[in-house]
This record gives C-alpha cells, structure tokens and sequence, in this order.
C-alpha cells in the first residue's frame, strides 16, 4: 500500500463471503498458558517431572522472562545470566531450570538438522501436538525477535539520518568501533532465531500444503500472517506473509480481508504468481469493494509491476471516470514508467502535464514531510481502514521529490524548471531534498543544464545553492555542502567566521551544535531576514526530537542529549518561530501557530514562561481575546496550581492584565462575555493571592485595581489590597494612591449620573459619613452586602459605595500622613463628622454588627489566603 508498513492490521477473514474474525483471545489465552507453565519449551513427555513440581513452580517466573531464554544456553551461561539479574537465588531453583534446559535441549536436538534447522517433518511425525505447541512457543520467541530488531534498525537510521555518535581524532580508533559494532549485528542478525525458525517452519507447512492445512488450526495460521506483517525486514516480512497467507487461502473456503489481501497479491506478484494475483483481484473487484477506491488504484501498480502498462493506463481512465479522483501517487508512478522503463516522451508529456493540470492546479499541495504512517489504529475496523486509504489527498511531499528524481533521470531540463518553481513556490521544504538529489552523480548533466539557465529559476536561494553545487567552486566549500546536514548553514558560518577574522579551520566548524548555538545561528538568519533557513535548521531539529522519542527516550533525557550533530529541539526554538508567525500580518498566521503548538505537543516539549508570555502577547496584538484568555485560564493557571516551580514573571503577570483590560472594554456590552470575564478575574485573583506569585508594579497594580472595581469583584478586592500591603509590604506611593482615589470616586460619580432620580446630595453625605464608619470596621453579611436598615432605593448603592469607602479609608492609614493632595477630602470628612455624630442613618445593634463585621472579614481573609 502507499503508506508503507501495515502495522497491526487484524486480520479478518472472509467465508462464504462473509467476514469472520479470528479468536485472537483464544490465541492470548494458549500464549499465557505457555508463558506461566514450567514445561512452555518441552517437546517431549511431562510425567517425570512430576516429582520436580515444587522446583518447576518456584522457577517458572525466571523462565518466562524473554531475556533469558532457558534453552541453547549451556548451564554455566543460564546460571551466570540469572545471578547477575536476581542476585541471591536458592540454589535448588537455578538446578531445576538447568535440568529444564537440558531436557529441552535434548529434545531440540533430536529433531535439529546440521545447519541448525529445526527438522519440521521429523517434529511432526513424532507427535502433532508438539509440532502445535512448538508453533506457538516459535512464535512467541518470533514475537520477542521483532521487538529486537526493529530497536536495532531504528539505532541503524538514528546513526544514518542525523550524524549521532562522537567522531573521534583517531581515524584507526573509529573505524575499528564501526567494524565492532557491524559485526555485533550481523552475529545477532544471522544467529539461529525464533524468527529463522519461524520462516522455516512456514515454507516447511507450504512444501505439504494440503496436509498442513488439516493439521493446524486457523487461527494458529492468522496469527502467524499478523507477525509476519511486522517483521522490520523487508525481505523476511514478505516471504513470510507469502507463506503464511497461502496456508489462509489453499482450502478456498476463507480470504483475508482487502486491506491484507492486497499485501498478499503483491507478494505472489514478487513470487511471479501474476495469474494468480489477477484473479485475485479481478474476483473481488466487482463484489464487497466495487465502490473502494483504493482497491482499484492498487490494481495499477500490479499491471504496472507485471510490465502491463496499457492495462494500468486503462484502469487509471477507469478510476478517473468513476471516481472522478486519482491519488497523485499513481500519476507518478505511471510517469516514472513511461520516462525510465519504456522511455516514450509522448505518454511521459501527457501525464506529467494531467499531473499538473488535475492535482497541482485543482487540488494542490501537501506542504508537510510526513513519516511512514503505522496503522495500528485502524484496529479491528476494516471501514475505518477503508476511509483511510479512500481519502482524497494532495501531492504530496514525498511524490514531490520523487517526480524531480524522475525529471532529472529524465534529462528534462524544462520540465525541471517548471516544477522546481512550481514546487518551491508552495513548498520551500522540497529545497535541501532538491539539493541532495543534484549531488547526485547521475543528474550531473541535469546540474549543468540548471546552471546554464539559472535566471528562469524564481528563487534565489536556488540559484545560489546551484552556484555553490557546481565542481569549480571552492573545494572547502564544497566539502561542508557534501559532508553535513546542514550543508549551506554552515558555509554561511564560515563566511561570518571570515569577517571577524577568526581562523579555526573546517574541522573546528564541523564540531556538533549545542541547543544554545542553534538558538543563535536561527536569530542570526531571522535577523537577517532569511527565515526559510532558519526554518530549516528548525525542521532539523524537530526530525532528531522525534527520532528520540521513537527510540523510547524519556523527555528529560532527551533535553540532556548531547550526542548528535544537530540537537534535538527545544522551547527556545519554538519561541522564535513564535515571534515570526507574531510579526506576519498573513491572514494563515492563526493557522501556522496552531501548528506550531500542536507540534509542541506531539514532540512532548513544555511551554515555559517565556513562550507562554509571548503566546499571550501575540494573540493580544492580533485581538484574539478568546485565544488569549484560553491559554491564561488553561495553560498558565492550570501551571500555576499543579506545579509549585512555575514562575510567572512581572511582564507576563502585565500581558494578563492587559489582555483583561482590553477584553472588558472591547465587549463590554456583551453581558455575558462580561459575566464569564468577571468569573475569570476572580479565579485569577484568587489563585495569586493563594500562590503569593509576584509583587506587582505600581501600573500592574493600578489596573488591576481598577478591573477588579470594574467586576464588582469588591471582596476580592479588599483582599488583595490586605495581601499586598502587609504581605509584600508593598509600599503606596502618593501619586499611586491618588489615582486609586480617582477611580473610586470616579465609580461613584458614574454610578450617580446613571441615577439621576436618587437625591444626590443626600448621598454624597452619607458616603462621606460612611467612609468615618469603615475606618473602624467593615460589616459583611453571607450575601456579601453591608447588613444595615436601608430603603430599597438606595440599597444596591449603599453596599458599593461602603466598601468602597474601605478602600479609601484603608489607603489614607497606610499612606500615614502623605496626604497633602487629599487635604480638601479630610477637610470635608471632619467637618461632616458632627453629622455622623447625630446619627443620620440609624444602625440597629451597632456593637454586635461591628463584632460580627470583623469576624467576616477575618474568615473571608483566611479563606483566599489558603484557599
């Protein structure tokens, strides 16, 4: 299939054309049974170890452990393995897993050929039932095999793809650790394996098929065709799923499901089973897959692979006309069969120019380098298996760098051009994979033709790599494009190392790059407004960090890795890209920034301070309040209360704010924004004053104030002032409490202009009356309202202006005596003083209020200090 390995596809099987699904829990069950008994590996009789039970049963938890398989291994080995692994073991224990292996060994040999072999028929004539049960403890070790090898080749292309390991002074020294380890894996690759065994047994069952297919159980053969769609090794996953499948389709009652059928058809196409494969096809073309896509486009491959072009060509009509789709892959496919094989530039032309007009014009471009998908979550759904190959997809990356190889072979110095600027005009990836297939020796006239015509290439960058690439350029020069990733990078390094006239030489420069340098040479480029090579590097480093993450590393130790060429990722470099996506007034910004964080996500990298400020602050700039508010509430609080180490720093406590404030006066007639907003505040204030997170500055300070007045958030209020200033000890300077002042008062006048009917005068008094009342004590009822008599008219203004008052009050005593601009407020407070005196507003058992006012408010303080 197009996505390359198939994964844990389950297979189903279809009878009487109806689909059936193996009993894989049958096959689970038999596996722990085999794995949780002291005979798993014995092939011959049980009976005389009866005697032994006690032993057996002690030491099956040793036997089941799959690094230390208890036959081939001599008893000075298994002994030693199981010392160093558990230390002090009863001696009794270690002679009874010995004897086991002894016995084991002695019945393998009986029935292994020189070559070391299992002899299946022997193994199946002396008793079936072994042969089953040897099956499955094959497969079980076949199992433990993969796992093995496909840590051993992810190792292999971490080593390939991205430069890891020291590179040593000592030339001598370094090759002789590459022939070690190369012997290493080729000992463990041709050793005697539960894998060759597996493989063996299967063309053994192949050579007596009818015979085979009585004997063992179906569910014994599936199980054995899912292994085999595992194996990382190409060669001995397809020659195993030929052998595994035939077993599945000889009595001709059961077929596997299309998504595995189509693997086993291209293994009898590889085999030369070409009628076979047809008839395959052709039977189930017509029935329960008329109407997937899928099924069809992969029949062009077969007639392609079986040199049948007109077939394919025909079929690719056929696909068009009814679907009215053809995946861009198999435009290249059949292009690369018309250009290379049969080398006729009429049809070459024809389908290039389709390509072009039906994916490139109509439906574009997939920009993003995708990994091999592992289809392990299509699961035991085979129509979620068919949605995922009946998609409509771009032109994707990878065809895109296909169809280049294919021009350049080609010799097509036009076509060349036309792609090269069509392809970087959507996608400035495609460009270092442009680069490394011109280095290629066979598209050296290709190169030539390029440089002859570099003006009809649109981009620069283009132009000047085509410069560089040409053989009578600079010899040092050329030896870093040739002999590292980052080829042009680092020749532009060598140039600024020329300008400040340092003389470390290209060995020096060949020296690995730190996370910090990278964060560096990618400022550099941005600076310089060569983004797309900072984006590069970028790429780089995100394709190492995930190489990691496949290879099982834990996310601290890949933040302290240190043995690659180009490091792997982190939030710095993240935060710079940020800041490029903040700065472009594209209308995709949003999109691109999404992005970016869903790939934080998926390389498991965490947002620290400083990325989580400018997030807020980009999405500020670009008005995206919601945005904003969803990383403050989600990301930056949800930090807050779950990690005691995240710092919040002064400028990003002001982002908050800031985004608030604008957000209040942006939808402040929308009710219910205002409603969610005000909830918001609170939480905020809340989690602060708990967390003692920052002293605020005195502008910080102020509109914090004055949002919290705004929300009516006036508990919280008092609160925060409490904190901060005996807390912090945060000192109030004059002209700080004078504008507090101003917004206090300012809130009351606006509150009386909008209640023109209320006798302003009268209310003016008794606020200024009140506030003498409150700088003894604050009343507070469980509703949060001022508990006093009051009419009706003038309750609601009562409660806000008398904690408002507090706040007044509660400023003038911490100011103690800087108080020259308020000297007109005192004046006008001692001369009304002789009004309170009278009694203006009658308070009913003003003693037991003020007593209870205080024990409020004490419980409130305590309540958001630890809440």
């Amino acid at each position: 299939m197009r996505s390359g390995k198939n994964g844990r596809l389950v297979v189903l099987l279809a009878q009487e054309g109806r689909f059936i699904r193996t009993n894989f829990s049958s096959i689970i069950t038999l596996r722990q049974q085999s794995l949780n008994t002291t005979s798993s590996r014995q092939l011959g009789s049980l009976s005389n170890r009866s005697k032994k039970a006690k032993i057996g049963a002690s030491s099956s938890r040793f036997k089941t452990k799959k690094d230390i398989p208890s036959y081939v291994k001599a008893p000075e080995v298994i002994r030693k393995e199981l010392k160093e692994k558990y230390g002090k073991i009863d001696e009794k224990i270690i002679n009874g897993i010995i004897e086991d292996a002894q016995q084991e060994n002695s019945a393998l040999q009986q029935v292994t050929k020189e070559n070391g072999e299992i002899d299946i028929n022997s193994l199946r004539a002396k008793s079936n039932e072994d042969f089953l049960r040897f099956f499955e403890v094959t497969m079980d070790e076949t199992e433990r095999d993969i796992q093995r090898l496909i840590e051993t080749y992810q190792e292999e292309e971490e080593e390939v793809e991205t430069g890891m390991g020291l590179i040593p002074e000592n030339d001598d020294l370094k090759d002789l650790k590459e022939i070690a380890v190369e012997l290493d894996r080729n000992t463990q690759r041709n050793k005697v394996s539960g894998l060759q065994t597996f493989i063996s047994i299967l063309r053994e069952l192949n050579n007596e098929i009818n015979k085979s297919s009585k004997d063992v159980p179906i569910e014994l053969i599936a199980r054995a065709f899912e292994l085999a769609s595992q194996i990382p090794d190409e060669r001995k996953k397809k020659i195993s799923m030929y052998y595994s499948a035939n077993l599945i389709y000889y009595p001709g009652k059961l077929r596997l499901d299309p998504i595995n059928e189509l693997f086993y058809i291209e293994t009898l196409i590889q085999n030369k089973k070409f009628i076979k494969a047809e008839n395959l096809w052709q039977s189930r073309k017509y029935k329960d897959v008329k109407d997937q896509r899928f099924w069809y486009e992969r029949g062009i491959g077969f007639y392609l692979s079986m040199n049948d072009v007109k077939k394919a060509e025909k079929l690719a009509f056929e696909i068009l006309q009814k679907f009215n789709y053809l995946h861009p892959s198999e435009y290249v496919n059949i292009i690369r069969h018309y250009s290379i094989i049969l080398n006729n530039d009429t049809k070459y032309k024809f389908w290039l120019d389709k390509l072009i007009q039906d994916c490139c014009s109509k439906i574009g471009f997939d920009t993003e380098f995708k990994e091999t998908e592992n289809l392990g979550w299509l699961g035991e759904d085979h129509n979620a298996a068919f949605d995922h190959y009946n998609k409509i997809e771009k032109l994707r990356f990878t065809d895109m760098v296909e169809l280049l190889k294919i021009v350049f072979q080609h010799e097509k110095c036009d076509d060349a051009i036309r792609l090269i600027n069509l392809f970087l005009k959507q996608s400035p990836k495609v460009l270092p994979f442009l680069f490394n297939i011109l280095q290629d020796p066979f598209h050296k006239k290709t190169l030539f033709q390029l440089h002859q015509r570099l003006k009809e290439i649109e981009k620069i960058e283009f132009r000047e790599k085509i410069e560089s690439l040409v053989p009578d350029k600079d010899e040092s020069k050329k030896f870093l494009m040739e002999q590292r990733n980052l080829k042009y990078l680092r020749y532009l390094e060598n140039k600024k190392r020329k300008k400040t006239g340092d003389s470390k030489n290209e060995t020096s420069m060949l020296s690995r790059l730190s996370s910090v340098d990278c964060y560096k040479l990618m400022k550099d480029f941005i600076l310089r407004k060569e983004v797309s090579k900072a984006k590069e590097l970028f790429d780089d480093m995100n394709e190492m960090r995930l190489n990691l993450i496949q290879a099982g590393y834990t996310v601290q130790e890949i933040d302290e890795f240190e043995k690659s060429f180009i490091p792997p990722a982190q939030c710095g470099q993240f935060l710079l890209m940020l800041q490029v996506y903040g700065r472009t007034q594209d209308k995709d910004t949003l999109i691109a920034i999404e992005a970016l964080l869903s790939q934080m996500d998926e390389l498991k990298i965490r947002k620290n301070t400083y990325f989580l400020n400018q997030l807020i602050l980009t999405y500020y700039r670009k008005k995206m309040f919601n945005k904003a508010l969803e990383v403050i509430n989600l990301e930056v609080f949800d930090k807050v209360k779950k990690d005691d180490n995240f710092k919040i720093t002064n400028l990003l406590f002001k982002n908050i704010w800031m985004v608030y404030r604008d957000n209040y006066r942006t939808y402040k007639d929308d009710h219910d924004r205002m409603k969610n907003m005000d909830q918001l505040v609170s939480n905020s204030l809340s989690i602060l004053i708990k967390k003692k997170l920052i002293l605020p500055t005195e502008d910080t300070f102020l509109m914090m104030m004055n949002i919290a007045l705004n929300s009516k958030l006036y508990t919280q209020s008092i609160i925060l002032l409490d904190v901060v200033s005996n807390i912090y000890d945060f000192q109030i300077s004059k002209k700080l409490f004078i504008e507090i002042l101003k917004i206090l008062l300012q809130k009351l006048d606006k509150y009386l202009i909008n209640n023109k009917h209320l006798n302003s005068k009268m209310i003016i008094i008794e606020f200024l009356e009140e506030m003498e009342f409150f700088k003894k004590n604050l009343l507070i009822d469980s509703n949060h309202r001022v508990k006093k008599t009051l009419n009706s008219e003038t309750k609601n203004l009562q409660f806000q202006y008398e904690l408002i008052s507090y706040f007044i009050l509660k400023y003038y005593k911490l100011v103690r005596g800087d108080g020259v601009e308020i000297l007109d407020f005192n004046s006008k407070l001692i001369s009304y003083k002789r009004k309170f005196n009278n009694n203006v507003l009658k308070f009913e058992n003003s003693e037991q209020l003020i007593r209870k006012g205080e024990l409020l408010k004490n419980e409130l303080l305590q309540y958001y200090k630890y809440r």
